[in-house]
């Protein structure tokens, strides 16, 4: 279930590992976060395994150390559980789409739009497929406090569904972005109570429930965003009462006000989220699509 990796600290390290590959099937992960856009896999983002081994030396050099896996060939899912150290509760399974451009195409960002269904899972999975995860999830938090850790809070993984079964990918001890938007508008207990009962460790799904309801994301972002750098400030103008009262809510990100309608992106990165929860899922798409389309403009500064 889990797949190859090698953390690397030399060079030497690195041309040992990646002749563990017959091509450019792994993949190159930097040390720390990257916002999404640190990652590379070969094939799309590299070909070859000379190029890959040059960004993963580019990587070493800069942190010390580089990642290498195995690449995966299958379908990504995120799963996300709250835990009071003891006991474990998984939210709504969420699919995040990380490419920049449609028909996942492009460089990786730290997520374009997130949705999640009404029933908990995404159409390619099963309560099996989930219960595989959550073992792992429950094996790892009780190694980790073996030893009186006590780590609890937020806990998601990475996983690919492939025809070899499930694979596990990366835990976060954190929220994930875009993923937490879409499970933080599912949750129907109130946040407080949740957080008690994780200080309690009485968490459960009896005192952690969520709505069933289908939650669709979608981020806007600058043009340049993962794609070239730029110092230019974007200008816009968003109506963001008037899209609120169409049943979308607005998430600000890399963005400061400027007055009434009017905003300002900060740094070449993604603006704000809209989000929507509905009890259908092309419904969702549909209201934020129109929202956006009829209540944002932008243009550049001068």
């Amino acid at each position: 279930m889990i797949i190859k990796n090698y953390n690397v600290t030399s060079v030497d390290e690195l041309k040992d590992a990646i002749e563990n590959y017959s091509g450019d099937d792994f993949v190159v992960k930097p040390e720390g976060l990257t916002g999404g856009k640190g990652v590379k896999v070969g094939g799309i983002h590299f070909k070859g395994k000379l190029e890959g081994f040059e960004y993963a030396k580019e990587c070493l050099n800069q942190a010390g150390n580089v990642i290498i896996q195995d690449k995966v060939e299958g379908r990504e899912f995120t799963v996300t559980g709250l835990t009071d150290g003891k006991n474990l509760v998984i939210t709504p399974i969420t699919f995040d789409y990380p490419y920049r451009f449609d028909e996942d195409k492009g460089p990786g960002t730290g997520g374009m739009g997130c949705l999640g269904y009404e029933n908990g899972l995404l159409p390619f999975l099963t309560e099996k497929d989930i219960k595989i995860c959550e073992n792992l999830m429950k094996k790892t938090i009780e190694y980790v406090n073996k030893d009186s850790l006590e780590f609890n809070g937020v806990i998601y993984g990475g996983f690919f569904k492939t025809e070899n079964g499930i694979k596990f990918i990366e835990f976060n001890a954190r929220f994930g972005d875009p993923e937490s938007l879409n499970i933080l508008n599912a949750i129907e207990t109130p946040f407080n109570e949740l957080f008690e009962n994780v200080q309690n460790q009485t968490l459960s799904t009896e005192n952690c429930k969520f709505k069933k309801t289908n939650t669709f994301t979608v981020y806007v972002v600058t043009p340049n965003y993962a794609v070239a750098s730029s110092k230019e400030p974007l200008r816009f103008n968003l109506k963001k009462e008037e899209i609120e009262k169409q049943g979308v809510k607005i998430y600000f990100a890399s963005t400061k006000h400027l007055e009434g309608d009017t905003y300002e992106s900060v740094g070449n990165s993604r603006l704000f989220a809209a989000v929507v929860e509905d009890k259908s899922m092309e419904n969702a798409k549909i209201k934020v699509y129109k929202a956006l389309e009829r209540k944002c403009r932008y243009s550049f500064t001068l």
